[in-house]
């Protein structure tokens, strides 16, 4: 009995007893000729029941009818592999969610012999995937479209657009649900929202979409062909809406506003078409009666004030108004500062303390963002230096900066002068700068990276795709937004969403931050579904290096 009988007979004892995977062999014809113990256990047929038989029957009837089956064996013969997933069939007719490879065997002389079959039962992956895909693309509470999948949807119909149609977006603003959150709590605020969103739902026609926008917004996409059908669309909404709500025996009069944006009479971009629609919600909610307001550029165009802080940007630099703070980030799992982020503050002379939610966008709309940006990323530079802070230090960047074609090279130049080590520099992105130009986006973060630059992608959760994005681009960590965070104290539903999304990021070894932790509630719960570094004023409030 020679080495390599008793190497073949070793083998054939070791497949025939493994138990988490189905492996077994078929023959030209994709006949069953031999079965392990895992095929018994995932398909429920003992070897005597199924050798013999065309492997076919582990498909669904309609596969069966489409020679899929056949089909697999003729692909893995032609490409020399097969792989794919699908759903399987065991013998009490129970189906399981299958990952499947097919190879083709030959003897010595290269004569086909048949071909090795290999199952697994992955339903259970599957339907952890199909539940973290659900709650990326809903709002678990109204069961209505999640903001980001709002963005896919609308995205998807402006580039599909029928000829001679246009797409108006639909922003509805509830009055008073913050006061009445604040006044009789989230459990009220909630039941309201969802009685909002059922009544839009019921009043919307096979081809309107209904997504939640905000707390306190809606957000409706029709695709429209006159100017009638838009008109009732406004009305329907807005008349449904403007109701009064019975909530646990309390009756609450429920006003709204709407503002509107058509593409193309207003815009060729999705941004700016949502942006036209909150800018007309605007004047829309200072109205009395008939609070429904369309995109006027003439109206709706920058006010006085925006022009003022654009003019006086320019020389805000010059004139010292600017100012870096930092954040510290703590790692729960060393128990220390594991990092700072960089935030930019503007010391109005008139104004006072202007919030970045009010000039960074007036920066973006008026290209003073690059220099602006430059400036903030060699300040951050100089002062960690000064203060040796031997810590990763992170400098939030704008989409609008990525479009600068020099943009590598000044950083780069920016380093190189300073002497700041690339290692200990993060860069974060948010979601919108993957909408309009994604592969120029992804080409110029990849430049990053090669340079030593880790970079992260911010508020997570709140944009366009999280989860293709986690997929298409290598992140060195991503950032969870606040609004993940907020209620968790009392929501158990945001505790599951945070704990699937947690449990995701970690499956792929990729470093998580929870922002905006506030309260050792927040924290504690965090901590115990596997939140390893944190955020928030819990650890202190952004401050001048030399305090943080």
């Amino acid at each position: 009995m020679n080495s390599q009988y008793l190497t073949d007979i070793s083998y054939r004892h070791f497949i025939e007893s493994v138990q988490d995977y189905a492996i077994y062999i078929l023959n030209l014809e994709g006949i069953v000729v031999s079965w392990n113990i895992g095929a018994e256990r995932a398909k429920g047929y003992t070897d005597s029941e199924i050798i013999g038989k065309y492997y076919g029957v582990f498909y669904s009837l309609d596969d069966q009818i489409l020679k899929i089956p056949a089909q697999n064996l003729d692909y893995a013969l032609k490409q020399g592999h097969f792989e794919g997933e699908g759903w399987r069939y065991k013998k009490d007719g129970n189906r399981f969610w299958a990952h499947v490879v097919i190879d083709p065997i030959y003897d010595y002389k290269g004569a086909l012999e048949g071909f090795t079959k290999i199952t697994k039962n992955i339903t259970e992956q599957k339907n952890f995937l199909d539940k973290i895909s659900y709650l990326a693309k809903y709002d678990t509470l109204t069961d209505t479209f999640s903001r980001n999948e709002f963005f896919n949807i609308a995205q998807k119909n402006i580039n599909d657009l029928p000829q001679n149609n246009k797409l108006a977006i639909c922003l509805l603003g509830v009055d008073t649900l913050k006061e009445i959150v604040n006044n009789r709590g989230y459990r009220t605020g909630d039941k309201l929202a969802k009685n909002i969103a059922d009544k839009i739902k019921q009043n919307l026609l096979p081809n309107e979409i209904l997504a939640r926008f905000s707390n306190d917004q809606f957000i409706a996409l029709k695709i429209f062909d006159n100017k009638e059908d838009i008109t009732h669309f406004y009305r329907r909404i807005y008349g449904c809406t403007n109701n009064t709500y019975s909530i646990d025996d309390q009756e609450f009069l429920i006003t709204v506003a709407i503002g509107a944006s058509i593409y193309p009479n207003d815009t060729n971009n999705l941004i700016d078409l949502v942006n036209n629609a909150e800018t007309a919600l605007i004047r829309a909610h200072k109205k009395i009666n008939d609070r429904i307001c369309c995109y006027d550029k003439k109206v709706d165009g920058k006010t006085q004030e925006i022009k003022m802080l654009a003019h006086d940007m320019s020389t805000a630099i010059e004139k010292n108004e600017l100012f870096i703070l930092y954040q510290r980030k703590y790692s729960l799992l060393n128990n220390d500062t594991s990092g700072y982020e960089a935030l930019l503050r503007w010391q109005h002379p008139t104004l006072g303390l202007i919030s970045p939610d009010t000039f960074i966008p007036v920066a973006e709309d008026t290209g003073k963002i690059i220099p602006l940006g430059y400036w903030i990323l060699e300040t951050v530079c100089k002062e960690v230096l000064a203060y040796k802070i031997n810590k990763k230090v992170s400098v939030n960047l704008s989409p609008i900066q990525l479009k600068d074609p020099n943009f590598i090279e000044n950083v780069s130049r920016i380093l190189e002068t300073t002497g700041y080590p690339a290692e200990q520099l993060e860069l974060e992105v948010t979601e919108t700068a993957f909408i309009n130009d994604q592969t120029n986006t992804f080409k110029q973060l990849k430049e990053l990276q090669t340079m030593g630059i880790s970079v992260s992608l911010d508020d997570f959760g709140t944009g366009y795709s999280s989860l293709k994005l986690l997929h298409d681009f290598k992140f060195d960590c991503i950032k969870l937004d606040r609004s993940f965070i907020n209620d968790i104290e009392y929501n158990q539903k945001s505790v599951t969403f945070l704990h699937s999304i947690i449990s995701l990021v970690n499956s792929i070894n990729l470093p998580l931050i929870a922002e905006g932790v506030e309260n050792e509630v927040q924290l504690n719960t965090l901590k115990s579904i596997g939140c390893l570094e944190i955020q928030g004023y819990i650890f202190g409030k952004p401050e001048p290096l030399k305090e943080a």
